[in-house]
């Protein structure tokens, strides 16, 4: 049985994750970007604890792995690295990875792409800047 530190440990690694996938667009002001950051978040959060029960154990012993796996290449864990960091680490995972490891990342990317484009901030704003 997972304990309520794990979920909130894996709810700070999936918000990570999403603030790294997310770090190279910049279409708000910093405020409206960190607004629509936590819409992302908890979208992807909520997708995460959607998933059938067979599913979502596993993929947060997966998460807790990647957070942890991190220790190999930093000496810190993925929650105790700098954000440029995270987002090399996300990246190295998304690219690279470790074998059949590679795309468990995959959902929460979708995910966060799928709100962060959708929300109604960053349409407005991609909307004025074709303009």
């Amino acid at each position: 049985m997972t304990r309520a530190s794990d979920l909130t440990r894996t709810a700070r690694i999936i918000s990570r994750i999403v603030t790294a996938v997310l770090s190279g667009y910049q279409h708000l002001p910093l405020q409206e970007r960190e607004r629509a950051l936590q819409d992302v978040t908890d979208y992807t959060l909520a997708q995460i604890a959607n998933m059938p029960l067979f599913m979502k154990r596993p993929y947060q012993a997966l998460l807790l792995f990647f957070d942890f796996a991190c220790l190999i290449r930093y000496a810190r864990t993925f929650l105790g690295l700098s954000p440029e960091k995270q987002r090399d680490y996300v990246g190295f995972w998304l690219s690279e990875g470790v074998g059949p490891l590679q795309d468990f990342l995959k959902p929460i990317v979708s995910f966060s792409l799928l709100r962060y484009f959708d929300d109604h901030r960053v349409l407005g704003a991609l909307e004025k800047s074709s303009v």
